[in-house]
């Protein structure tokens, strides 16, 4: 269950990261990225 949980948090990061870099360019990506990572972690 958390295993599962885990992938599909990682598959989300991933799809985000293509769909905010074609929205806003790799700037933009990653600032969201970083925003996502660190509210994850925390």
């Amino acid at each position: 269950m958390v295993a599962k949980a885990v992938d599909n948090i990682k598959v989300t990061e991933i799809s985000s990261l293509f769909s905010c870099h074609f929205d806003s360019g790799v700037r933009g990506c990653e600032r969201h990225f970083v925003l996502k990572t660190s509210a994850t972690e925390k």
